[in-house]
Formats: C-alpha cells, sequence, structure tokens
C-alpha cells in the first residue's frame, strides 16, 4: 500500500490548465507518488491497485476568485469546478477504491486556450503549493467559502495610483507554526496573509 498519491490534473498546452501537471512533475522522486494526467480515468486502475492512505488531486478550478486563489474543495463539486474533461465524476470514481483521506485542492486559472506558458499568477501559487506538498501542510489550503468575495481582498493599487517597484529581496512568508517559505511572491503572499501567515521583510523591501 502507497502511502500517498498525488494526482495532478491537466492539458500541458492549455496555459493555466496545465497547473495540476506542474505540481505533480515538480514532486517526482519525492515521498509522493506523484502521477500527471489529462483526466482521472487515465489513472484510476493504479489508485486503486496502490490503494493509499491519503490521495491528493491538484487541478484548475473555476471559483470565480482571483487568479491564483488556492482552495480545498468540496468532493461533491468537482464535476462543476474543476478544469480538465472526467469521463466519470470522482465521487464515482472513489466509490471504487477505499481511501481514507481525499483533498481536492483547485487553483483559480486565469488563461485557458492554446499555449505552453502559463499566468504569472497561476505559477506563483502552483509553486508555493508545491512547497507545501514537500512539507507535508497541505491542510493549511483554506476551503472553499460559499459566497467568498469574488474580488477577494486586493485588486491591486488604487485607481490612478501606479504600482510600487520592489527593490531587493523578497517578501518571506512564516506559517503560525512558525515554520518559513522564503522568498514567496507577491500573487502568494496577498492570500496566504489569509490564512494566518505574517510577513518577514529582508534589507531593502518595501
Amino acid at each position: 500500500m502507497t502511502r500517498k498519491i498525488l494526482l495532478g490534473l491537466g492539458n500541458p498546452v492549455g496555459r493555466d490548465d496545465a497547473v495540476g501537471l506542474r505540481v505533480t512533475e515538480a514532486l517526482r522522486g519525492t515521498e509522493w507518488l506523484a502521477i500527471p494526467a489529462p483526466a482521472l480515468e487515465n489513472v484510476w486502475s493504479l489508485v486503486e491497485k496502490e490503494r493509499p492512505k491519503k490521495l491528493v488531486i491538484v487541478d484548475a478550478a473555476e471559483m470565480n476568485l482571483l487568479p491564483g486563489t488556492i482552495r480545498r474543495l468540496p468532493i461533491e463539486k468537482s464535476a462543476e469546478m474543476l478544469g480538465s474533461t472526467h469521463g466519470l465524476p470522482l465521487p464515482f470514481l472513489l466509490s471504487l477504491v477505499r481511501v481514507p483521506e481525499v483533498v481536492l485542492i483547485g487553483i483559480q486559472p486565469k488563461e485557458y486556450g492554446i499555449g505552453k506558458e502559463m499566468s504569472p499568477e497561476v505559477r506563483a501559487a502552483a509553486d508555493f503549493l508545491i512547497r507545501l506538498l514537500r512539507e507535508n501542510r497541505e491542510h493549511e489550503v483554506p476551503a472553499l467559502v460559499v459566497g467568498e468575495n469574488p474580488l477577494g481582498p486586493r485588486q491591486g493599487p488604487p485607481q490612478g495610483r501606479p504600482p510600487q517597484k520592489r527593490e531587493g529581496p523578497r517578501v518571506h512568508l512564516i506559517n503560525p507554526q512558525g515554520s518559513r517559505f522564503p522568498e514567496s511572491p507577491p500573487q502568494v503572499r496577498d492570500q496566504a496573509e489569509g490564512w494566518g501567515y505574517r510577513r518577514e521583510c529582508g534589507r531593502g523591501v518595501r
């Protein structure tokens, strides 16, 4: 029995739809059995064979939130939110094999279409999630809240005011347990602060 399986779903030439694939590719060779796939049913036989204690699924998800927002999703909402096409619904597939813990993680995309280039917001979110998974901190991703503000707490600089230029090293994030995430990009910083993280600014950072 494999302890942990990570399934990353997406289209490798679908721009932000490839975010799940980016996450799994980065975690190959770690304690995770990381499997990239275009759809769940393509690899479900492997899940049935391995019978993991934990299954984490990562995909682009339409949540009507700011691009790059990361949330844990309810299993029953998978069919209407996930970006990848699934021939069979996730609840049905889960009924075929008993997995003690299933975590579905969605990242709000910004750009679809044909291409391999991912938007900066989604790429930064993927890299932040990779760090969480490496540290076994996927539980720190907040659950999607019904009625959550689709515009998010911050929409950039006020109208008519140019963005402030940042100099020096990036801002670091420290989670409530005291673990440090170095060089966190601004697309991730703002949402992570809402999870109870705090900033640590290096010299020359405003």
